[in-house]
């Protein structure tokens, strides 16, 4: 595995998110306006400080190399976009000339020139300061520290700055705070999150839209009630009545520009949540041919954003029933998403859907029924959205699936069902589909109580899965439509008394059949696994079915790994040795199986609270790609290690591994 300089945190950046909005507006009004996405790198600089935005499809993996003057390469780096597409990279270089070529897995690539120059301006004393101060449920986080304020900056760029330079962890998504030193909204209850306070005062912008400037104090303090255990008084009784100027202008269907401004006007002044929806409608009626209109409906639309941010839309919203139309609406428009993030009840049966859009997943709620339908405008909305999940909730199975499971929009209806024996995904013709992108999770209702020695079965191919004995449901990872049952598939090896730790963990692989011995009485627990070994445990484990293209020369046609091997790769999991070589047979370090487990835990969406490393003695022969993981696969309790000692470099042993993956599969499943 190549050695990569990586910082622990690669953090969103929102690149012209006034362009954006303006752009969905038109996605919205004129249907057959296509939205264009492309590489776009962006470095920006403060003496050595570097800091790398990148936009590209959400999910693309991204390759960056930096030259320096003598073309030497001094900086290499690996990641994968968010759900918005976007990824932000922070490192040192030295004052010199640079070029960085960046590559995404879509094919596109970018090369640009960059300097990073020394400031002359060394004299502190002259520069604008500001000072912040942050507090959360558990204290003081960040005492009151003055810091310089960059060309331009707002409150959120700075904040976030301070903090990275003080070590401390902020997660923000389009410009909305979600958590800072893994104190996150929520924690405290559904009326609990960050506000900041400018200057004494709850400012009615979000913090990304606000410069700061010489002498602002800044606070980030955790609210429990909607800030007004912190002092911010906005309450619902303070709300603004329904504007019916606004309302009076639904029924007019020959709006002009000066009616807009109109609009806008009492739009500025409303915290009212209809005026909000009755604004979307009127956007959605405009003429779509009357140009000036459409430019002035888009100033509308980025109006409505801010109102959006300032209004509690999370509490309003979730006693609110609107359309269908209206709740694709404002995901599509809201530039600040994390603040539709708590759905609750939008549309109950009678509105032919319940949703709730949590932590990027929309779910679709029918209980009565074993099979739903969702239209093809509705499906390829979510994938432009860039939501991140899709959870589909009947009376005895769920679907939780990526988004990416057909690898692309679909042209016609998804039905899925299941008939208490089969399982489909069909398209609205008839069509059966198989050989999913992404394997989707299924928990199914199972009242039967199962031992650990069972394995799911799919036309007559075991595929493992988990039983949650607490709400009594059968959960695998699903790869194709198919009949489904469950058989007792007892395994046991005569060699593995001999490590009683791991006895359950290998019988209960072995049962599942994604671990296997070296024949059928003898596991060699104490031997070393390669790297093939692992990739073929870790791809049954997820049940994968889409393969990379070979480019390693070591890896033949009739190789029995080959093509568990190749879905690894596929899914970004582990890398070659070096460009054209994977070596299968080599074997496989405790340090290259955290990375490999610290990735599959944040591509499937893991809660992780990162515990530092500090108690193994060891921890600085750990390298420096492989830290993140490690602190990952410790936090979750995947790899604990041994008499203070991580073992970084040791090979994993087959009961090691085993073990492992057993800890994650039963996190990925029931956990």
């Amino acid at each position: 595995m190549p050695t990569l300089y990586k910082e622990d945190k690669m953090k969103r950046y929102n690149i012209k998110k006034s362009l954006l909005s303006l752009l969905l507006v038109l996605a919205i009004i004129l249907p057959t306006t296509a939205l264009a996405n492309s590489l776009y790198v962006n470095v920006e600089s403060y003496n050595k400080e570097t800091e790398i935005y990148i936009s590209s499809f959400a999910g693309d993996n991204i390759s960056i190399v930096i030259e320096d003057s003598r073309g030497d390469k001094v900086f290499i780096d690996q990641g994968k976009t968010n759900s918005s597409g976007k990824l932000e990279i922070e490192t040192m270089l030295d004052y010199d000339s640079y070029k960085i070529k960046v590559k995404s897995s879509n094919g596109d690539d970018i090369t640009k020139s960059f300097k990073i120059k020394e400031d002359l301006n060394t004299n502190s004393n002259n520069r604008d300061k500001a000072n912040i101060y942050v507090e959360g449920y558990k204290g003081v986080i960040l005492k009151n520290t003055s810091e310089e304020i960059r060309n331009g900056e707002s409150i959120l760029s700075f904040t976030k700055r301070v903090l990275r330079k003080n070590n401390i962890s902020i997660v923000e998504e389009n410009g909305y705070v979600i958590s800072i030193d893994d104190q996150a909204e929520l924690d405290k209850g559904s009326k609990s999150g960050w506000m900041v306070k400018v200057n004494g005062s709850f400012p009615n912008k979000g913090a990304g839209s606000i410069e700061v400037k010489n002498k602002d104090d800044i606070e980030w303090l955790y609210t429990h009630d909607l800030g007004k255990d912190i002092g911010n008084s906005f309450d619902d009784k303070e709300k603004t009545k329904e504007s019916k100027l606004i309302k009076n202008y639904l029924k007019n269907n020959k709006l002009a520009v000066s009616d807009l401004d109109k609009i806008e006007s009492e739009l500025e002044k409303s915290t009212n949540i209809n005026d909000i929806k009755n604004a979307l409608e009127i956007l959605k009626g405009m003429d779509n041919n009357n140009q000036d209109l459409l430019i002035k409906g888009m100033d509308l639309n980025n109006l409505i954003i801010e109102r959006l941010k300032v209004i509690d839309t999370r509490d309003i919203l979730r006693e609110t029933r609107i359309n269908l139309d209206i709740y694709f609406y404002l995901i599509e428009n809201l530039n600040n998403k994390s603040s539709i993030r708590n759905f609750e009840s939008i549309v109950k049966k009678s509105k032919e859907i319940e949703s709730k859009y949590d932590k990027g997943i929309l779910s679709l709620l029918d209980e009565s029924y074993n099979s739903k339908l969702l239209s093809k405008e509705v499906f390829n909305k979510i994938i432009d959205n860039n939501i991140d999940k899709l959870n589909i909730k009947l009376k005895d199975i769920d679907f939780e699936t990526s988004l990416d499971f057909l690898n692309g929009k679909t042209n016609d209806d998804l039905i899925f069902s299941y008939d208490g024996s089969t399982i489909n995904i069909k398209n609205k013709s008839g069509k059966v589909l198989d050989n999913f992108y992404t394997p989707i999770k299924i928990s199914l209702k199972y009242r039967e109580l199962i031992n650990r020695e069972f394995t799911a079965n799919l036309d007559n191919k075991n595929i493992g899965g988990m039983y949650n004995r607490d709400n009594k449901r059968l959960n695998f990872f699903l790869n194709k439509s198919g009949n489904i049952k469950v058989i007792d598939n007892k395994k046991t090896f005569g060699d593995i008394d001999k490590v009683k730790w791991a006895e359950e963990s290998i019988e209960t692989m072995a049962a599942k059949e994604i671990v296997k011995g070296i024949s059928n009485i003898k596991f060699n627990p104490n031997g070393n696994i390669t790297r093939a070994e692992f990739a073929a445990i870790t791809s049954r484990m997820l049940n994968l079915n889409i393969s990379k293209d070979n480019i390693f020369s070591d890896i033949k046609s009739n190789d029995w790994y080959r093509e568990d091997v190749l879905k690894i790769l596929e899914k970004g999991y582990i890398n070659g040795k070096s460009k054209n070589t994977f070596d299968p047979n080599g074997n496989i370090t405790r340090e290259e199986i955290a990375k490999i487990i610290g990735e599959i835990a944040k591509d499937y969406d893991v809660k992780i609270e990162k515990e530092s490393l500090n108690k193994f003695n060891d921890n600085g022969k750990i390298s420096p790609w492989a830290k993140e993981g490690a602190e990952i696969s410790n936090s979750l309790g995947i790899i604990k290690g041994s008499d203070g000692m991580f073992n970084p470099k040791n090979n994993g042993t087959r009961a090691e591994v085993v073990t492992m993956l057993f800890r994650l599969y039963e996190i990925l499943l029931v956990k």
